[in-house]
């Protein structure tokens, strides 16, 4: 006999929401905020960047992205792809991470 699982007050989708990628720690979540160059607007707007995600075009064409999650490495990590398409604006300490993480690279081809 199959023995039946009770998540009891567990919700799957509140959970996922509440992280990037894989990577959750609801003791670590932060609100990100981003600045796409206006270039990529059209790609940023299609993109679903994580469930919690408000996108705005500005006047001048870039886009804003904002959304609450845990897990920094993961999404320094997924900003990478974007190069400088994308400005990190909020927090501070994960901009901060971002410019040593980057330095940390650079040194390798320096």
């Amino acid at each position: 006999a199959l023995d039946q699982f009770d998540p009891g007050d567990f919700d799957l989708r509140a959970y996922a929401n509440t992280s990037f990628g894989i990577w959750h720690d609801e003791e670590k979540m932060f609100d990100v905020k981003l600045s796409f160059s206006a270039d990529v607007a059209k790609s940023v707007l299609e993109y679903d960047f994580h469930p919690t995600q408000e996108i705005k075009q500005e006047n001048d064409g870039t886009v804003t992205v904002t959304f609450r999650a845990s897990g920094d490495n993961e999404i320094l990590w997924h900003l990478f792809t974007w190069g400088d398409k994308c400005k990190i604006l909020e927090p501070a300490k994960l901009k901060d991470t971002y410019v040593s993480m980057l330095d940390s690279v650079k040194k390798v081809y320096s």
